[in-house]
């Protein structure tokens, strides 16, 4: 294993039944001192991947290696430099902040003085005596993360962490994954926003139903996007464009349809070749000028002619 590499996943099978395969031979690096963006949509099987790394399920196959070990027979030491929040945290809704962080605390035997760290850390020292029944979907979410930094982890593992909340909740998350960074930790976070990966990770990689797309830098990932593209053409008739051109497309209505090209530059020879055919042209759309229109496409790539 490469010394730089917190997680490694290698050729990982899994299923609840054999016969319905959900990981089918996933691979998965994440570098040290990386915010790692786990990316894919609803059902793509990152929460399944993020239970596989942690031990809560067993492989079919392969192999998950967390700072170069096995965590089947290095799992205490392991969970040590860990930290993670899976769905939403597991909280007693009749205690405060304070007193839910002192229970967490005695069932990991981690002492106390590091309760008040990791409220300033996730900004709930202001409401620290306030019952947690009474908390905001994104204050739950930050005492969630306040609970998986207890044990100052080098590694934080995070499922989803902004889903349900409003965008300043999601900003909040943001700026503590930031923080939380720039001190030295190594952050894997799955999520099926695209753009708000975008802002934060260094890395990502990209699942769709089981099988790695993409796994690269968001540069690397961006050069892919300039290479590829869509756009939208409004024209005189739709239906013979696309019987026309050999690049995949779908029709919106009569006058209109999204043309994928592999390169910027098919663009110009595409227009002149309609214009030979006297179909007129009456807009030219880029369409998602963000990498999240890429997204899209490799896990829902549209329809041929």
């Amino acid at each position: 294993m490469k010394e730089d590499a917190i997680i490694r996943v290698n050729d990982l099978h899994f299923g609840y039944k054999p016969q319905s395969p959900i990981l089918k031979g996933l691979n998965l690096e994440v570098p040290q001192g990386s915010i790692y963006g786990f990316l894919g949509a609803n059902g793509a099987g990152k929460s399944t991947t993020i239970r596989n790394i942690l031990g809560l399920l067993k492989p079919a196959s392969g192999k998950v290696e967390l700072f170069g070990k096995d965590p089947g027979t290095h799992r205490l030491e392991i969970l040590q430099k860990v930290g993670s929040l899976i769905e939403s945290p597991s909280l007693y809704k009749q205690l405060d902040a304070r007193d839910n962080l002192r229970i967490y605390c005695q069932y990991r035997n981690i002492g106390k003085k590091r309760i008040e760290e990791v409220l300033e850390i996730t900004g709930l020292q202001k409401h620290k005596r306030k019952a947690t029944k009474d908390y905001s979907t994104g204050m739950k979410q930050r005492l969630g993360l306040a609970i998986a930094l207890l044990s100052d982890p080098d590694l934080l593992i995070l499922d989803e962490p902004t889903n349900g909340l409003d965008p300043v909740g999601i900003l909040e998350i943001r700026n503590i994954i930031r923080q939380l960074h720039a001190q030295g930790k190594t952050i894997f976070l799955s999520s099926h926003l695209l753009s708000e990966i975008e802002k934060i990770a260094s890395r990502v990689g990209i699942l769709k139903d089981g099988n790695m797309l993409f796994q690269g830098s968001i540069e690397e990932l961006k050069k892919i996007r300039n290479q590829k593209t869509t756009v939208l053409l409004k024209t005189s008739e739709a239906k013979k464009v696309s019987g026309l051109i050999p690049q995949k497309t779908r029709i919106l209505d009569d006058q209109s349809l999204e043309v994928e090209l592999q390169d910027r530059e098919e663009l110009p020879d595409l227009l002149q070749s309609l214009t030979r055919e006297n179909i007129r042209i009456y807009e030219v759309r880029e369409l998602g000028g963000e990498l999240e229109n890429h997204f899209i496409q490799m896990t829902n790539p549209n329809q041929t002619n």
